[in-house]
């Protein structure tokens, strides 16, 4: 990964100002860079809520997602910063990372996440 959204300050502002899409397993916050958010270019946050279930759940959906992202950035550069959130589907469908790459990967092409992409 290239840099973790770690403030507060920085989800917030991405949550009211940024771009959104949902899907059935995950939520996608996207907006540009932004030199106001003190954080580094291409950051991810990545948000398992207590909806999703227990902390053995939290953890594997976290896990599953970073995994995807990984997936996803071996073929293509993704810009800005993106805030992936789980949904409890992911969990209770029993979601792979392999099959929620190509969830995300429309989600994140729907934001213009992608270098080159339109905005």
């Amino acid at each position: 990964m290239k840099g973790t959204l770690k403030s507060r300050r920085a989800f917030t502002y991405i949550y009211d100002h940024g771009r959104r899409a949902v899907g059935a397993h995950v939520v996608v916050f996207a907006m540009p860079e932004s030199p106001d958010l003190g954080e580094s270019s291409g950051a991810v946050g990545i948000v398992a809520s207590r909806k999703v279930g227990h902390s053995p759940h939290r953890s594997r959906a976290k896990r599953v997602l970073r995994s995807a992202l990984r997936e996803i950035r071996a073929r293509r550069a993704v810009r800005g910063h993106v805030i992936l959130v789980a949904r409890r589907a992911l969990i209770e469908d029993g979601t792979r990372s392999f099959e929620l790459a190509q969830e995300l990967e429309a989600l994140l092409e729907r934001t213009g996440s992608f270098q080159g992409a339109q905005t």
